[in-house]
């Protein structure tokens, strides 16, 4: 009966925390499991440009978290829909396993960096998956390490509405496809470019993994590296915009995204362009 009474007040706490009362209360400290550090993590994804395949990164933030900034190639299952507020699998974790079918393969899972991760991790080896590992101080510490993070359509699409037409000296939208291609002139696409965007294509400061002019092209527009830069080009695979986030961060820009869906998610979303040389007006 006592016990009883317990978790019903952990419950009436959990729900008027917003749901958060079981992951703050878990330190990383308590789980055994395999970890990786930051460095290791960053070697693993910037292996040629792409991450190996038989890898799955598991951001289990709100997607809404996610959509505004995850780590490169980090699919979203939300830690709600795989644990409970003690821990236990939710349908037997079939969020999980409905989503990362082969157990076999390495899974890294990683959330704000505040423990939340921590019973997603220790649940998947429970649930079979034979080479987990925690990235312990998740978004935060990749945050505080000065790398650029991915945004998915719609939460590009929140800071574009909130921000253009990016006059505040603080925000900067920067289309890094070819002049004839954002001006509109470039017979195979007439459309132009994402309203508001400045164009910087990447081969002005970089040249695959190497800075040109020790990036001038891009400090001389943006000379502040506190700044929030959002880069796109034209569709998830360019690799543009993974050279041009990777040459920024190497420059000491500390807030740095990438558009992953770039001209083509723009588009697809139903979205309007404009031609000519300058930014152009917000829609």
């Amino acid at each position: 009966m006592v016990m009883k009474h317990i978790r019903l007040v952990l419950l009436l706490v959990f729900l008027a925390t917003g749901g958060t009362l079981f992951f703050q209360g878990c330190d990383t400290a308590e789980y055994s499991g395999q970890t990786i550090s930051y460095e290791e993590l960053r070697a693993l994804i910037h292996e040629g440009a792409l991450i190996d395949p038989t890898t799955t990164i598991v951001d289990v933030r709100s997607r809404e978290t996610w959509a505004a900034g995850s780590i490169q190639d980090a699919v979203n299952i939300v830690s709600g829909s795989i644990v409970d507020a003690f821990g236990n699998l939710i349908d037997n974790g079939e969020a999980l396993t409905s989503m990362v079918a082969d157990k076999e393969a390495q899974l890294i899972v990683y959330g704000s960096g505040d423990g939340e991760a921590v019973q997603v991790a220790h649940q998947a080896g429970e649930l079979g998956y034979q080479d987990v590992y925690l990235y312990e101080g998740g978004a935060a510490d990749w945050e505080l390490n000065g790398d650029y993070f991915v945004m998915a359509y719609e939460g590009f699409r929140a800071w574009y509405d909130e921000h253009c037409p990016f006059d505040d000296g603080e925000n900067y939208l920067v289309s890094l496809m070819f002049p004839d291609f954002y001006t509109g002139t470039f017979s195979a696409n007439p459309d132009g470019h994402i309203p508001g965007a400045v164009n910087m294509w990447d081969e002005l400061f970089v040249s695959g993994d190497s800075l040109l002019d020790n990036g001038k092209a891009l400090t001389d527009i943006i000379p502040d590296t506190d700044a929030t830069i959002v880069m796109y080009c034209y569709y998830a695979a360019c690799p543009r915009s993974y050279h041009a986030a990777q040459g920024a961060v190497s420059l000491g820009y500390k807030h740095i995204y990438r558009y992953q869906d770039g001209w083509v998610g723009w588009q697809e979303a139903g979205n309007s362009f404009v031609t000519g040389e300058q930014p152009g007006t917000c829609p």
